[in-house]
């Protein structure tokens, strides 16, 4: 099935294989101790996007914070808005 993922940025629109990114969600969720649900609001996290634009975690397990929910608890850091790169008046 295909699913069009319109969560984020209002500006991404994007087509997702749910049976594939469920595959690679699941794995990713239980090694990362992550909600089974990747839609969970706790996460803060689009990992649909993530998936289709083939990211992942960097060496120290952090995520692009491009994906992150407007309502990420670390949205804004040091002055600096992590999803748009801009700093914060």
């Amino acid at each position: 099935m295909v699913i069009k993922v319109e969560k984020g940025s209002p500006k991404l629109k994007m087509t997702v294989d749910e049976k594939k990114f469920q595959a690679w969600y699941k794995p990713i969720a239980k090694e990362r101790g992550l909600d089974k649900n990747p839609d969970a609001k706790e996460h803060h996290y689009d990992y649909r996007a993530a998936f289709a634009k083939g990211q992942g975690p960097d060496k120290t397990g952090h995520w692009p914070s491009e994906n992150k929910s407007e309502s990420h608890p670390r949205k804004i850091v040091n002055g600096v808005n992590t999803i748009t790169g801009k700093k914060v008046k």
